[in-house]
């Protein structure tokens, strides 16, 4: 099952966000692709009309989280 996320959606958690005081910088903003059908990884997500960067793994606090 593969879940779509609008922008609409990711325009509402930002602003979610920015009530409680965090500014997202879009410039610097990734998502982690949680996917077990490999072919669905081309889906395009954007922030404001700007497209954020989607990746399998990232490392947080030096741990690699994938």
């Amino acid at each position: 099952m593969m879940v779509r996320v609008t922008e609409e959606e990711v325009t509402h958690i930002k602003d979610a966000a920015v009530g409680t005081g965090l500014v997202t910088n879009k410039s610097k903003t990734k998502y982690l692709r949680i996917n077990i059908n490999i072919t669905n990884l081309g889906q395009v997500l954007r922030m404001d009309g700007q497209v954020l960067e989607g990746v399998q793994n990232f490392r947080y606090l030096g741990a690699l989280i994938n």
